[in-house]
């Protein structure tokens, strides 16, 4: 009996074991993300083959939409460039929400031959508590099987993309057959046009309620505890990042009709990892600059983008004379 029970355990661990080997197996990049990323978000393919291109990245910008619609990349490099050879910016932002793909973006920045000087991470009222859907086509398979804390959310689901993914990736590689065609790369700048003319009216912006942190009790607990796996990953964005000598500055991009006062809930923690940009009222408040109560237009963009411009000679002039000390 004993070795029918060793080899029926044995059959039960090969498929776990084999699952294994499929996450741990490096997948060929860009192809894995790309034909994921491509059908849920329009920068999908886009990102991907600019993490592929080995041109620098100087300043590179993490967020959602709201940051692919918000950074105009481009003018930001113009704007930098007064005396020639101005840094070379990436807006990386991609759809929807979730601070794994913070991390998994860091980690591949990071890895690049020469990291960003600047990271410049999107911030909102509030952190989502939940991964980021497509983080199983861009994180290591490490990454996938040691997720913090275990139970999160969407664990067992997200690891059963990230396998479904590889292996995908690996018939293509052990059958020989032919890669999908990639769109045609549009060049470094990731910038989604948002349309000068479209604008919403007065009366299509929300009003908000301002948000507070709960101060004591059962919500004051569960609010803390949804915390602990957002900041996890964002903490080691910024970790690593800094270890590499990247400054890490946070951008905070509020949805339309905020209240004045409402300032992100944990702005102290950001603080703690660098300076918080929060861009004027006079940016934010127009409605001749939105296209929706959550994505800035082309005019919005543009004065946003000119007042970062500000924001990081400022912060870099500073540094400067930091230095002379």
């Amino acid at each position: 009996m004993r070795p029918f029970l060793r080899s029926l355990l044995w059959f039960a661990l090969l498929p776990l074991l084999g699952a294994g080997l499929l996450l741990l197996r490096p997948a060929r990049d860009p192809f894995m993300g790309r034909q994921y990323l491509q059908r849920h978000c329009r920068n999908g393919a886009w990102l991907t083959q600019r993490l592929a291109d080995t041109s620098a990245i100087e300043i590179a910008f993490l967020g959602s939409s709201h940051t692919m619609c918000a950074v105009s990349d481009a003018l930001l490099e113009t704007l930098l460039d007064e005396a020639g050879g101005g840094p070379q910016v990436a807006n990386l932002g991609l759809c929807r929400l979730g601070r794994t793909m913070t991390w998994a973006l860091t980690r591949r920045l990071m890895a690049r031959s020469q990291p960003p000087r600047w990271l410049i991470v999107e911030v909102r009222v509030t952190e989502d508590r939940f991964s980021h859907p497509d983080y199983p086509y861009l994180a290591s398979g490490a990454d996938l099987l040691g997720a913090y804390p275990f139970w999160h959310q969407r664990y067992l689901e997200q690891l059963g993309q990230g396998l479904l993914a590889r292996f995908q990736d690996a018939r293509y590689a052990l059958l020989g057959l032919p890669l999908p065609e990639a769109p045609p790369y549009v060049g470094r700048h990731g910038f989604v046009l948002g349309g000068e003319r479209l604008y919403i009216s007065p009366e299509q912006v929300p009003n908000r309620p301002l948000l507070r942190r709960p101060a004591e009790g059962w919500e004051a607990w569960t609010y803390a505890e949804s915390l602990r796996f957002p900041m996890h990953y964002l903490e080691r964005a910024v970790q690593a990042a800094q270890a590499q000598g990247t400054r890490v500055a946070f951008l905070y991009l509020p949805a339309m009709g905020r209240p004045a006062a409402q300032r992100p809930l944990e702005l102290a923690r950001y603080q703690a990892w660098g300076p918080v940009w929060e861009p004027p009222a006079d940016i934010l408040d127009p409605v001749e600059h939105w296209m929706d109560p959550a994505h800035l237009n082309e005019i919005g963009a543009e004065a946003l983008t000119r007042w970062l411009a500000g924001q990081i000679r400022l912060a870099e002039a500073e540094e400067i004379e930091e230095q002379k000390r």
